[in-house]
């Protein structure tokens, strides 16, 4: 048997400490408990982060063309909303502990220092776009806001298509949401939210998913006192749905879908052609529950 050489020794070594810090940073970002804070644990941990959420890129997608093609064909076929290609929704990411910089900033409505985030999911749960650098006290509406298919949604999407949102997102052209109290009184109404919540459902699933699969996220003991620990706190969270969309796209699929508690509703007024499109679609539901019944 030759024997190995030096190179080869080398390349070994280099691989079982590579094996070894991602072994050390899957058992911190998978759990909520306490663990020792050696220097080596904390640094195997912030590089296997690090390295993960610069892959975002290529595993955090917006579906293309044909994939949204194919969203909106089984939205139609399913459920009567054509041209939907995806669900979105909220959601706060809770802290151990108190941030040192505007710690009012964090605090959110559920009375917890958080962050965040808000979720966009196609109907398999796979996360197609995650937005943050938000505090736990911005509002949905506003997250919202900063998305990039919110601010460019005619790149984003072909004409026609839009997103379901829950009743804490501003409704748009590209965002339809179901009605609010006290608006949902009719047959027709009620209807049109039955079916919604069916799809608007995979989102929550997602959140839920993520959060139960990657159980740090649901207390994030990361301190918050620069910009620099902020940036890695938002990479924290993204190395966690990159790591989620691999175990999707693998068929690891988490066996349980729990649900989280629902966004509080938006006190935004949707725009006119928000109402307008919203009509639109509650005719091509109701259409199809009557030709397909209940």
């Amino acid at each position: 048997m030759a024997r190995r050489t030096r190179k080869t020794v080398i390349s070994t070594l280099r691989q079982r400490v590579l094996l070894f810090a991602l072994l050390v940073a899957m058992l911190k970002v998978g759990t909520i408990k306490k663990g020792d804070l050696f220097p080596g644990v904390i640094k195997c941990t912030r590089r296997v982060v690090t390295t993960l959420a610069g892959n975002a890129p290529q595993h955090v997608q917006w579906p293309d063309m044909r994939r949204r093609a194919a969203l909106s064909s089984f939205a139609k076929d399913a459920y009567g909303f054509d041209w939907c290609i995806g669900a979105t929704d909220g959601t706060t990411f809770p802290l151990a502990y108190q941030p040192a910089l505007h710690p009012w900033a964090y605090f959110d409505r559920k009375q917890w220092y958080s962050v965040s985030g808000l979720i966009t999911c196609d109907w398999d749960c796979y996360i197609t776009n995650i937005v943050l650098g938000c505090t736990g006290a911005a509002p949905d509406t506003y997250v919202q806001s900063t998305a990039e298919w919110h601010c460019r949604p005619s790149i984003i999407f072909t004409a026609g298509q839009y997103l379901l949102g829950d009743k804490g997102m501003l409704y748009s052209r590209n965002v339809v949401g179901p009605f609010k109290e006290p608006e949902c009184n009719c047959p027709r109404h009620r209807n049109y939210n039955y079916q919604a919540a069916q799809l608007l459902v995979k989102s929550e699933h997602a959140i839920g998913i993520l959060k139960g699969r990657w159980t740090s996220l649901k207390e994030l003991r990361l301190a918050l006192a620069s910009d620099r620990q902020f940036s890695f706190c938002m990479s924290w969270i993204m190395a966690c749905v990159v790591l989620q969309n691999v175990c999707i796209k693998v068929g690891d699929n988490f066996s349980d879908q729990p649900v989280p508690e629902p966004s509080p509703e938006s006190a935004v007024l949707p725009v006119e052609v928000a109402l307008v499109r919203r009509q639109q679609v509650i005719d091509m539901v109701c259409t199809f529950m009557k030709e397909t019944g209940p």
